[in-house]
């Protein structure tokens, strides 16, 4: 008898474990300042660091970074004018990528899917609070992929405003 509550025991403590684990490529928001990594992806694709805005990006725009560090020291990877736009830098290339859809999930979180020639990129966006004037905090995941099937997974932190 007790060890048959041992094995009932044993099997609950796996159903727990199971059940606390996250799927893999999630974003978790583990403070206001930090995003944790999607599951890592091998890709010959990669997103490069830009330290200045593009000049068309101009006005109202978003610009995120991997994280809060590199936001702070001004790095980032991604730009959006808020309108059709957005910018990234792939494998040392600037590519510009016009807005194919975009649809709000709920009241704090948007999906935006791009296309630019040979690769299409979909932006998962949440809100999180108010930052400044006119200014919102943001976190999500970059998806990008090209039309060879690589694909790369880029979590980012940052900021849209006017």
């Amino acid at each position: 008898m007790k060890s048959q509550h041992y094995l009932y025991l044993l099997i609950l403590v796996a159903i727990f474990f199971i059940g606390c684990t996250q799927p893999d490529g999630r974003t978790e928001i583990t403070s206001e300042n930090t995003v944790s990594q999607p599951a890592e992806t091998k890709s010959n694709l990669q997103l490069d660091i830009m330290t200045e805005f593009p000049e068309k990006i101009d006005g109202c725009s978003c610009y995120y970074s991997k994280d809060s560090l590199q936001f702070a020291k001004g790095e980032y990877i991604y730009f959006h004018n808020m309108d059709s736009l957005s910018i990234i830098s792939i494998n040392g290339q600037l590519e510009e990528f016009q807005r194919a859809s975009s649809h709000k999930t709920d009241s704090t979180h948007s999906t935006h899917r791009y296309k630019s020639g040979v690769y299409s990129m979909q932006v998962d966006e949440g809100f999180h609070r108010q930052s400044g004037y006119e200014v919102w905090l943001m976190t999500g995941v970059i998806s990008l992929e090209d039309t060879l099937g690589n694909h790369h997974l880029e979590s980012f932190y940052g900021e849209c405003g006017c």
